[in-house]
């Protein structure tokens, strides 16, 4: 089976994480046969590792990861393939992708820049 990790930075402030929360509830309603989970590199629950935990106990044989980012810093250069090493490693078995970051996405960048012209 393959599952969906919605990866975000996270935040000490538990309000931060209501649109990423939206998100996840709304590509569930959109994709009900797949499992979904919602992961923080920090600050936050669950954790990506926790994420995966999760997914492979549900029987997930594929991890795709989709960082919500909308720029390329450090953390989707360094911390990212870190983490995707170390569950590797941890279930070798597991077949573990990432997609680009929401920001590399042409169809995401044009939808907020018709939102930012539909404010002026």
């Amino acid at each position: 089976m393959q599952a969906l990790i919605l990866f975000a930075h996270g935040s000490r402030d538990p309000a931060w994480r209501a649109p990423f929360d939206l998100v996840a509830a709304r590509v569930r309603a959109l994709r009900p046969d797949v499992p979904i989970e919602l992961a923080f590199l920090e600050h936050a629950s669950p954790s990506l590792p926790d994420a995966v935990e999760a997914l492979v106990a549900r029987g997930a044989a594929a991890v795709k990861i989709v960082p919500l980012f909308l720029g390329i810093g450090g953390h989707l250069r360094k911390d990212l393939p870190a983490l995707v090493a170390a569950i590797s490693d941890r279930h070798p078995g597991l077949a573990v992708a990432t997609t680009p970051a929401l920001g590399e996405s042409p169809e995401v960048l044009e939808a907020v820049a018709a939102w930012l012209r539909d404010l002026a």
